[in-house]
């Protein structure tokens, strides 16, 4: 009987560890953010998704992904804990663990070519609507700050129109809403280039490059041992060219492609 005691014994403290590091990781991402992000068939796709996929199994850990909406993948990234990761947040604040740089986006004005709106720098959107995403004027450089920064009502100008829905303030700018559309240039041309939009938004546009550096946005985790392997993991991609062979995936062959449809 002691002897299938001390196998019992011997089993469980094997079993038992195996079964915690089986739980999957929850792993949140935004919504409607393609390349970066989206859905399709009920699930999820695109380059963050894929990046963090192969680091997670490279560190094999299981992991369960879901979308959010953005106000809530931020209350998570900052201060929640139903996530274990939140993948593609702008800011570092608040109690849990940041990435290095995770993803850097490249952000451009457009305008209508009809137009012919001469944008030299972020000064020259003062007189002008411009439509950008929840808390932009952070975001954007000094000069666009300066400019667009909440005033002393805490209300930010009525010249600058913040959109929630990336696909509003894409089509914001089709539709007569803005003068101006801030938005990554990736994400510009999926929509531009997507099948269901092309009907409607054929005219032509100005690419104005006035922010001269990239945004980045990070990874937020609940645990620091995860964030420390995550970026050790993501450094080895970077330094393989497997990181920038992911990304050109989606930016390169698959905008083509979906050019053509």
């Amino acid at each position: 009987m002691r002897n299938v005691f001390r196998f019992l014994t011997i089993l469980l403290l094997n079993v038992i560890p195996v079964q915690m590091d089986a739980k999957p990781l929850k792993v949140a991402f935004g919504k409607s953010k393609p390349p970066y992000i989206y859905e399709e068939s009920g699930a999820v796709h695109g380059i963050e998704v894929d990046l963090v996929r192969e680091i997670l199994k490279s560190l094999k850990k299981p992991h369960d992904f879901k979308s959010l909406s953005y106000l809530r993948l931020e209350a998570e990234a900052s201060h929640g804990d139903a996530y274990d990761i939140v993948v593609g947040v702008r800011n570092r604040e608040g109690g849990r663990y940041y990435s290095q740089a995770f993803m850097d986006h490249e952000v451009c004005a457009f305008s209508l070519k009809s137009r012919s709106l001469n944008i030299k720098s972020a000064r020259d959107l003062e007189p002008l609507k411009v439509a950008v995403w929840r808390g932009a004027w952070k975001d954007l450089g000094a000069d666009f700050k300066r400019i667009f920064q909440p005033r002393f009502n805490g209300k930010v100008p009525g010249n600058l129109v913040e959109y929630v829905q990336i696909q509003d303030r894409f089509a914001s700018l089709y539709k007569g809403e803005v003068d101006v559309l801030v938005m990554d240039r990736f994400i510009f041309e999926w929509y531009r280039l997507m099948p269901q939009e092309g009907a409607h938004f054929l005219q032509d546009v100005k690419v104005h490059e006035i922010f001269p550096e990239n945004i980045p946005a990070f990874v937020s985790f609940r645990d620091e041992k995860t964030r420390d392997a995550f970026n050790r993991e993501l450094k080895r991609l970077r330094d393989s060219g497997e990181y920038a062979r992911m990304v050109r995936a989606y930016t390169g062959e698959r905008l083509v492609r979906l050019g053509k449809k």
